[in-house]
Formats: C-alpha cells, structure tokens, sequence
C-alpha cells in the first residue's frame, strides 16, 4: 500500500556452471568477484562446499538481484575424487585433477537470463604446482605493503529511543581494510555535547585515528596514512626457479642445473626489498617471454654460468664498491665504437606505470616527473611501461623512479672490443672503462650483450650502457592529491523514519472506497514513511514481521521533511520551517504530519519558508506543537507492506536505504514497532468543539458553570471525508457517519472526580449540568460507534475562576 509499494512477481535464475581456474594445485581461494562485486569472501585451502549469501549484490529484488547459493571448491589434487554433483548432473565424468575448478550448485543469479562475468581471487606460493613445498619456503611470500586512507564519507546523528541516547552512525567511502564493515556506530555520540575519538583498527591491527565532529554530515578530521600488510605476493626469484624446474608448465629443468647459492642470496634480497608480484599465465606468450618479463620486474636477470654450467641469478643494483670491478684500458681495450650520449631532447622526462591494481582488480597507474629536466627541455617528454606482475601503488611508485632514474641520466653507450680478460663477464655485470682516448676519466658500465668470439679470432666484443644506478638521485614530483570524491554513496540507515496504523484516509487513497468499506472489522493495516538519508538515495525497502524473520514487501519513496523554526498554538495557520528537505516533494491540497496531528496544506512560500495549513484534518485533533518539532509530508510518500493484520498484532518493520551502489544490508536498518487497533475502522473525532461558544478558553466564570456550561460540536464522516480537499478542524458539521454518538465529561485536575457527564448524545450540542467547583478542570469528548472509541479525543484544561 502507498504510491509506489508495487512488489511484482520476478523470475530468478538458478545455474550449475564449472569454472577452471587453472593448473596447479592452489594454496587458497579468497575472493569471488561477479562483475566486479565480491560476492564471497573468505579462505579456503582444502576441498569444500562454500555458501554464497549475497542477495543484495546488485540492488535486491527492486533492481537486479543478487548471487545466492552453494559452491563447490576442487583444487585438484593428485587423488582428487569425483565431483559427486557434477557426477549427478553428467553421468560419468573425470575427478579434473590437475586444474582447479569452481562449481555452482543451483546458484541464484537473480533475475537477469544473462549470466555476468565471474572472476576469482587465488593464491599459489606455498605450493609447487603439483602439491609439494615450495622452495625455501619461508622468503616465498613477500609481505608487502600498501598505503591507505580509510576516508569517513559521511557522519549521521540519530536519537535511539530505545537507550534514550545519540548515536553516530560512520559510513565510509572504502571498506577494504575495516574489519567493522562499510559502517560503525558511536553510541553518546550527540551533534551538540559529542565531539570526541574513535579508531578503526585494520586488517593487520594497523589503527586509524579519527576526531568526531559536531556538525552531521561532515567529514571526520584526524586522519593519518597507515601501512597496512597484503598477503599473497610472491617473491620474483621464486617464480623465475620455477620457470626453469617446474616439469608441469616450465621448462623442466633438473635442480641440479640451479646455483641454489645464487638463487637463494638473490631471494634474500627481492625479499627485504619487497619485490613480491602476482602473475597469471595464460600461455598466449612463449616460456622465454614469461621469462623475460619476470626479469623485468626484479631488474635482473638468468644467465648460465660457463665455467660451472649451471644457472646464476644477477640482480642490476646500484654499486656502492668497485674495487673488485674489472678494468678495461689501454692495456686490453682493442677499441672502442659507437660511443655516443643521449642529448638533452631524447632524455624521458614522464614516466607511467601501468599495473593492476589488487585492491580494486582493475587497471591503475602511478606516474612521476622530473621537473627540474622538463623545464630545461621546455616540454614533457613521456613513456609508458607496463608490469603485468606489479599489484600494488607502492611497488608502482618505486618502479616509476627507478624508470624515470635510468631514462633522465644522459648514459653513455658503446661497444668494446677486448681480449680474453672479459670471459668471464655476464650479461648486467659491471666493468669500469678507463680509455682517455674515448673519455677522461672512469666510468662504470653494464653488460648489455656480449659476444666471446671464436677460435680464429679471439677478442670479445661487448655492447655496455653507462651504470646509471650508481648516479645521484634525482628528486621527482610526485602529483598533486586530487580533492574529488566519489558523489555515490554506499546506502545509510534513515535518520527520520516511523511507522503508524493507517487511517481510513489512506486506504481509500491507496485501494478505493469499495476496498476500504470491506476490509473484515477485524483487520488492520500498516503504513510507513521516511526521508532520504543522502541525496543520491533513491528509494527503501519494506520488510516487516511480527515474529523474527522480515520479508521484504516493495519499496517506499522519501518524503519531505522540516522543522518548525518557532512553536505554534492550536489554532495557528502559518508554520515558518527551518532545515527543509525535499520541498519540491510537497504540493498544496497535501497532507502533512506534525507529531499526531495531520494537517493539509494550503500555500507554499519556498521564498520565507512558510507553509499555511488547515488544522486537525481526518481523525486528529489540532495541538500546541513546540519548536524544532519535525514535519513529514507523508500523503503520496507513505509506504505499505500490504499485508493484513489481525488487530492486537504487534508489527515489527525495517526501512533498508537504497542507492545506486545497492541496497542497505537489513542487519544495518532500524527497527519500528507497533501495535494495531483498528484505526481505519474508528469513527472520526468531534469537530469544531466550542465551550461556551469559544475555541480552547483559558478560563470560564462560576456564574456560566453554575448556570450550565454550553458545549458545541460538529459532525464528521470518514466516509465522505475522502475528497481532494480535507475538512477543517474548525469547519462547520457535516452529515454525521450512521450510527455515531457523542460522550464527554468535566473532570477535577486534582482529584479525577467528575463533576458533570454526557452520553449517548446525538446532536451537535449539549449543556453540562450546573458546576460549583472552583479550579482547574479538564474537560474531554468523544465520539463512539458500534462500541469504538475515535481515535483521538477532544481534551482541554482550564480554570473556572
């Protein structure tokens, strides 16, 4: 029930796929992503069935469903039984060991027919790829770091009726690395008498510090960049072993062919350096290519040892001793060729790193520029390098320097040709040249290729680069931190919400009068309303219960709301609001609610923010209303789960916020309860009450009490009372509903004795019997029919003087 609760009837989908992941006998599976959603996150390391429970992935039943529903998890290995579902589905299948697969079992897809990309986030570093060790097992996994900035996106106040406490409810922009989720609470924590700490503690126990505002809405102050560690990276040398060795994908080689020295010192440094990367081959390249770009990445190289034939590791690191360094002069230099410099104008002054991203599984770039050379170049000169094995911004970022570092250095290059005395020379090796024929002075040189000759002619020629690592470091920019953030916000619980029982007014608006006359005197319903927590939240979800179990029925849209900038008597037309939202919302002829009393309005002025209004409209009585008192504008904006209840029934309701990035979990929404009495089905109150011919006197004399006080009113009809126009409070009578009479009373304040009584009346006035009490007294009416009470009564104190 309400304008737009329509709950359709949808199809969902439920699939049985196999996913191969790979070969190779995996440490973990850790993530399942569906079209760049985690769907699943956890840790699993042996054979297992998981269970997927992500129905509002992408936006629930209102909008494309979500993912629901087991999932066998096979890693394949060497005695790896049959699948007994995927035998079941198929007959006789083989135990795909060897490969690791995922298999959906009847998964819930939600509504869509066409299946969205699915993606995996997998580990294998403990793990040679048929299951054993890996070697040295201990420096395999690099525990790498990365910098980031938990960001508060948005600070909500709300008072809890429960614990008569405020609570701050925290929504940031990222959750990666909060162990509390995309949102936490702060309970005391008040907009006006809390301005306080709280922390977030990481995933590796790392904390956040962050001071809480007075001001809603604003942004968290405090905050600091914290390391916090990302497991799963594998160390280079690591994989460049198993290239050489591994007898499944590699090239099979014996260890004994490996210099376990070389590789294990050379893992030892990748190791303190940090150097860990995540490579997925897929074999569209050749093994020497795969080769080629994990050299790359550890910025060194292979090479086969020709005096002891085995395999050697040469990592290209800056040079802080070279004495021990072999001298090419005069003495075994035959010459020297191609000696050239770059010039000013070929020198790289912008590099990029193009890298996927771990956190986000997407592709990112870090880039840094030498301004100091721009400038002189009058121009930025700019490459681009891409490390497919590169998941973090801070490998990125040191990878950018060390690039941008050897392409701003004006390094010589050359070839020279010498005697034997360079055999033992390797590709990156360094060598100092002292030839002053070519250049005054040393300079230390890589081996970029070499050539050892042959019998008849017995020089070596070798192809060298200037050593830029052993050059000063230069100072690089480093951009500008952008102020952009995104505008879309992860859905947050309503601050205003509530539910009530709905009048008969709002039956007839939603269903008709025919439906309305008709619902069983047993029956009730519920209606809701709420404002939009942040201005890109669209609509939210019904659920309700009157047990523990919600069930979602439809959505509700956001209503108007504002306050009452100053209090306002029983008669007052003029409401002057303050802190509006959603004006455009509102329209005249409307119905709004203050507190109880409904109210409709007749004029809008957005320009002094004052709405005039017509008082105590369908079954409410028109009250004194305080300042800083809240207004909803509910008629067309109220909510309905549609479901009838039995009356007595205590219903529990749920509102979950909806916004483009999904639906609020229902763990994370408020909880209204209330309980029915029948309120649609209730007479209307007496109108347009007058004692002694005046509205709400605060006094009456004893000479009019002992004479007998007069006492007027006016009929009212919820069945006619349906119109587009609402009926005054103060109007006159109207053709009274069948069967309606009137009862009230005078009471003393003071002892709840009643001085005089009526009932039963079916007129519209009456004069109470003669009144010698002199005091304060409270006088109440009433209207009844079939033995119900109105929903609400007439009650007024004042004093007979």
């Amino acid at each position: 029930m309400g304008g737009k609760s329509s709950s359709p009837t949808i199809s969902n989908y439920l699939v049985d796929l196999q996913f191969i992941l790979g070969h190779s006998v995996f440490d973990s599976i850790s993530k399942i992503i569906v079209d760049d959603k985690i769907a699943w996150g956890g840790l699993v390391t042996t054979n297992s069935e998981i269970n997927i429970n992500a129905p509002q992935l992408f936006g629930g039943s209102s909008r494309e469903g979500g993912i629901v529903g087991p999932v066998d998890v096979n890693f394949g290995a060497p005695n790896q039984p049959v699948n007994s579902y995927l035998a079941n589905l198929l007959g006789q299948i083989p135990a795909f060991r060897g490969v690791v697969s995922i298999i959906t079992k009847k998964v819930n897809i939600g509504p869509n027919y066409y299946l969205k990309p699915w993606a995996f986030e997998a580990t294998r570093i403990h793990k040679t790829s048929i299951g054993d060790q890996q070697w040295q097992d201990s420096i395999a996994e690099v525990p790498a770091t990365r910098d980031y900035l938990p960001d508060v996106a948005s600070i909500t106040y709300r008072f809890d009726l429960d614990t008569s406490t405020y609570i701050a409810d925290i929504n940031f922009s990222k959750d990666v690395t909060i162990n509390l989720g995309e949102s936490i609470t702060i309970a005391g924590a008040s907009p006006t008498t809390y301005n306080g700490t709280f922390t977030v503690t990481g995933v590796n126990g790392a904390t956040v510090s962050y001071t809480l505002p007075s001001n809603p809405n604003s942004n968290a102050s405090g905050y600091t960049i914290v390391d916090l560690n990302i497991t799963g990276l594998m160390n280079g040398i690591h994989i460049l072993r198993e290239i050489y060795t591994d007898t499944v994908w590699g090239l099979g080689n014996p260890s004994s062919l490996i210099d376990e020295t070389s590789f294990y010192n050379a893992a030892v440094q990748c190791y303190n350096e940090g150097l860990g990367f995540a490579f997925f081959w897929d074999m569209e390249g050749t093994i020497d290519d795969f080769k080629t770009e994990v050299e790359k990445h550890i910025r060194g190289n292979v090479y086969l040892d020709r005096s002891t034939g085995t395999y050697k590791v040469n990592l290209l690191r800056k040079i802080t001793d070279t004495s021990s360094l072999l001298i090419l002069n005069e003495s075994n230099v035959v010459s020297v060729k191609d000696f050239k410099r770059k010039q000013l104008g070929e020198l790289t002054t912008s590099i990029t790193v193009e890298f996927t991203n771990i956190e986000t599984g997407k592709k990112d770039s870090v880039t840094r520029v030498d301004i100091a050379l721009a400038q002189r170049q009058g121009k930025i000169i700019s490459k681009t390098i891409k490390y497919d094995g590169i998941v973090t911004a801070a490998i990125a970022e040191k990878y950018a320097i060390l690039e941008l570092q050897e392409l701003t250095v004006p390094a010589y290059s050359f070839t020279v040709v010498c005697t034997t005395v360079a055999e033992n020379l390797n590709i990156g090796d360094a060598f100092i040249l002292d030839h002053p024929d070519t250049i005054s002075g040393q300079i230390v040189a890589r081996v970029l290729d070499i050539d050892l000759g042959s019998i008849d002619n017995k020089t070596i020629s070798i192809k060298a680069i200037q050593d830029f690592f052993s050059v000063p470091t230069i100072t690089h920019a480093l951009p500008p931190i952008s102020g952009w953030s995104n505008p879309v916000h992860n859905p947050t619980p309503l601050v205003y919400s509530d539910l009530i029982e709905a009048p008969y007014y709002f039956i007839v608006k939603d269903r008709g009068d025919i439906f309305a006359q008709n619902v069983a005197t047993t029956d009730s319903y519920i209606a809701c309303y709420g404002v939009s927590p942040t201005n890109d939240s669209m609509s939210a979800a019904i659920y309700t219960t009157t047990g523990t179990n919600y069930t979602r029925h439809g959505t509700m849209d956001f209503c108007f709301t504002a306050l009452l900038s100053t209090g306002i008597d029983r008669q007052e037309t003029s409401l002057l609001m303050s802190s509006v939202i959603d004006i455009e919302l509102l329209y005249t002829g409307s119905i709004i609610l203050l507190e109880e009393e409904f109210m409709e309005v007749t004029n809008i002025n957005t320009g002094t923010n004052t709405l005039t209004v017509t008082r105590g409209v369908l079954d409410t009585v028109p009250v004194s209303h305080a300042s800083s008192t809240r207004m909803f504008g509910i008629e067309d904006f109220f909510g309905s789960d549609e479901v009838v209840y039995p009356i007595g029934s205590l219903v529990k309701m749920k509102l979950a916020t909806i916004t483009p990035k999904g639906e609020l979990s229902i763990n994370n929404a408020p909880e209204d309860t209330f309980t029915l009495i029948g309120r649609l089905h209730l007479p209307y109150r007496p109108a347009n009450v007058k004692i002694n011919n005046s509205y709400w006197p605060a006094t009456i004399t004893t000479a009019v009490a002992t004479a007998g006080l007069p006492i007027t009113w006016a009929h009212r009809n919820r069945f006619t009372e349906t119109t587009d126009t609402s009926i005054s409070f103060y109007s006159t009578s109207i053709t009274s509903e069948p069967g309606v009479t009137y009862s009230g009373e005078l009471i003393r304040t003071d002892t709840l004795a009643v001085l005089a009584s009526f009932t039963g009346l079916t007129g519209s006035s009456t004069t109470l019997s003669s009144v010698t009490y002199v005091g304060e007294v409270n006088f109440t009416m009433r209207s009844s029919r079939d033995g119900l009470d109105s929903f609400q009564e007439i009650t007024h104190t004042f004093d007979i003087v």
